[in-house]
C-alpha cells in the first residue's frame, strides 16, 4: 500500500495508557488488494498489548485508487482508525469517483458506488458499486434502444458477489456472460457459421483482449491515472479513440480523448475547489464548450 498525506498527530499518556489521535488528509494513494483476498486477522487467544488507544481520522478527497487484476477505481471519503478495549478496527465509507472494472477483454465504466468499513474485529469492508458497458446490440423491445450491460458488485472484499443484468432487460445473466466471455450473443452464436466465427468474431475478441491489456500496461509505465483504448475495427460506424487522464496537481484532473477516425478531440478539466465544490470545463467533439458547477452533499 502506498500513500502520501499531511495532518496532525498527537500522543498522550494517562493512567499508564497511551492515547493516539489526529487528523490525516491523504493526498494520493494506491491500495493493491484483490477481490477475494482476506486481510490479516488477529490470532485467537493471542495476548495483545491493551495499554493503548487510538482515534485517528483519515480524510480522502480524491486520487486514492483501488488497483488489482479486476479494477482501477478511485475513491474519496473519510475513514476512522479506532482502537478501544480490544482489537483495532476501521470505520467509515469511501465513495467511488471514477474507474474501470475489467472482465476478460471488456472494460466496464464504474458509474457509482462505495466501500463501507464496519467496526468489526476482522477488517472486511462491504462492497456496493455499479459499472456499465454499452454493447453493439439494439433492443427489440424498447424502440431500438442500445443495450447496456450493468454489473452490480456487493458482498464483502473477501467474498464479493458480482451480478449482471441489462438495460433494457433483453439479456439474461447467461446471455451477458456469453457476450462478455466470447464477445458474441446467443443469437449470434446460433445463427453464425463456423467460418464466420473464425474470420470475424474470433479476431474481434482477440483485438478487444489486446486493447484492454495494452491500456493497462501503458497506464502502468506512463504514470497516467487513466488510459483507455477503444478500437472496434470490426464494427461498422464505430470510432477508434484514445483516452488519457491525469492529476496534474492535487486539485486539477484533466481527461483528453483523441478520435483517430475523425481526427477530432475532446477534453474535460475538473478543478476541485474543496471536497464539496467542483468546476468542470468540457470540450465536446463538435467543438462546443460547456461549464458546470457541482456541489456534493454527504449524509
Amino acid at each position: 500500500v502506498y500513500g502520501r498525506g499531511t495532518g496532525n498527530f498527537s500522543i498522550n499518556l494517562k493512567n499508564e495508557i497511551t492515547y493516539y489521535g489526529g487528523n490525516i488528509s491523504v493526498k494520493e494513494g494506491v491500495v493493491p488488494i484483490d477481490f477475494g483476498s482476506k486481510l490479516p486477522a488477529p490470532e485467537p487467544n493471542k495476548k495483545t498489548n491493551d495499554k493503548w488507544r487510538m482515534n485517528l481520522k483519515v480524510g480522502v478527497d480524491r486520487n486514492v485508487w483501488l488497483r488489482n487484476r479486476e479494477a482501477d477505481i478511485e475513491f474519496g471519503g473519510d475513514l476512522y482508525i479506532i482502537k478501544e478495549q480490544g482489537p483495532l478496527y476501521l470505520a467509515g465509507t469511501l465513495q467511488t469517483r471514477r474507474g474501470d472494472f475489467y472482465w476478460l477483454s471488456h472494460t466496464l465504466k464504474v458509474t457509482e458506488g462505495q466501500i463501507t468499513f464496519v467496526p468489526e474485529e476482522v477488517i472486511d469492508p462491504q462492497l456496493d458499486f455499479r459499472a456499465e458497458l454499452n454493447t453493439r446490440e439494439r433492443s427489440r423491445k424498447a424502440e431500438n434502444k442500445e443495450i447496456t450491460i450493468i454489473l452490480r458488485a456487493s458482498g464483502t472484499l473477501s467474498e464479493p458477489i458480482f451480478e449482471f443484468f441489462s438495460d433494457p432487460p433483453d439479456y439474461s445473466e447467461q446471455d451477458i456472460l456469453t457476450y462478455l466471455n466470447l464477445n458474441i450473443t446467443w443469437e449470434e452464436m446460433e445463427s453464425i457459421k463456423q467460418g464466420n466465427y473464425v474470420g470475424e468474431v474470433l479476431p474481434r475478441s482477440l483485438l478487444a483482449w489486446l486493447e484492454t491489456g495494452v491500456s493497462r500496461q501503458l497506464r502502468k509505465y506512463t504514470g497516467m491515472d487513466v488510459i483507455r483504448i477503444d478500437a472496434p475495427f470490426f464494427e461498422a460506424g464505430q470510432k477508434t479513440k484514445l483516452t488519457v487522464g491525469k492529476y496534474v496537481s492535487r486539485n486539477l484532473f484533466i481527461t483528453y480523448t483523441y478520435d483517430f477516425t475523425t481526427f477530432s478531440n475532446q477534453f474535460n478539466v475538473e478543478y476541485f475547489i474543496n471536497d464539496k465544490n467542483e468546476i468542470m470545463v468540457k470540450r465536446e467533439e463538435t467543438g462546443e464548450y460547456s461549464l458546470e458547477y457541482q456541489y456534493r452533499i454527504r449524509f
